[in-house]
């Protein structure tokens, strides 16, 4: 046995006639009827009957229609900041640089067991030592003093390294040494005698 259940007929909002709606919300008989009425031509109506501020279903989201500013210009159209306000919003965007003593604070308060991944002391010494702000340092200054050139064959710029004449395990009182460092490149680094002994 199959039921069948019949909607109620209902008037059309337009043309004033009886229909029997597909859906429940449906408020008139045909699209013409939809075309025809004045306020749809205004944004008021969406579809069948869909009222001001109900939702619209638009794919997957159940947006609000918003119909109150339909026609109208946005508020700061044609307007322009002061030169002042702009000096203001150009001052808060600029990056706040941080000085050398200061990074070396925030380095030494998230250093150790004060780390959130700490695990117990595992990094090797020479880990530690590529990381310290000391090393940074020497690394920059080298490269400042070469002027961003390789010693070997004069490629300036690209992918450089830095490089410890006396060897960075043997000698661990020059490591921070802007006399014991030279500027590489890549390839050049690889040529030399003491690259990867550092075990």
């Amino acid at each position: 046995m199959v039921l069948v259940f019949k909607m109620k007929s209902k008037t059309c909002k337009t043309c004033k006639l009886e229909f029997v709606p597909r859906k429940k919300k449906q408020i008139f008989c045909s699209r013409k009827c939809i075309r025809n009425e004045t306020q749809f031509k205004k944004g008021v109506y969406m579809g069948f009957g869909f009222k001001k501020g109900s939702k619209v279903n638009l794919g997957r989201h159940w947006k609000v229609k918003d119909t109150s500013n339909m026609g109208h210009s946005s508020w700061n159209k044609g307007k322009t900041w002061s030169l002042g306000v702009r000096k203001k919003i150009s001052k808060n965007y600029k990056p706040h640089l941080l000085s050398e003593e200061t990074k070396k604070k925030i380095s030494e308060y998230h250093r150790g067991s004060k780390n959130h991944s700490w695990k117990g002391g595992i990094t090797p010494l020479r880990v530690k030592i590529w990381h310290s702000q000391e090393y940074k340092l020497w690394r920059k200054l080298v490269f400042e003093r070469d002027n961003y050139t390789c010693v070997f064959c004069g490629e300036r710029g690209g992918r450089l390294a830095t490089d410890h004449i006396k060897s960075f395990r043997e000698y661990p009182e020059l490591r921070f040494s802007v006399d014991n460092g030279r500027t590489l490149c890549i390839s050049c680094h690889f040529k030399t005698e003491s690259y990867g002994k550092w075990k």
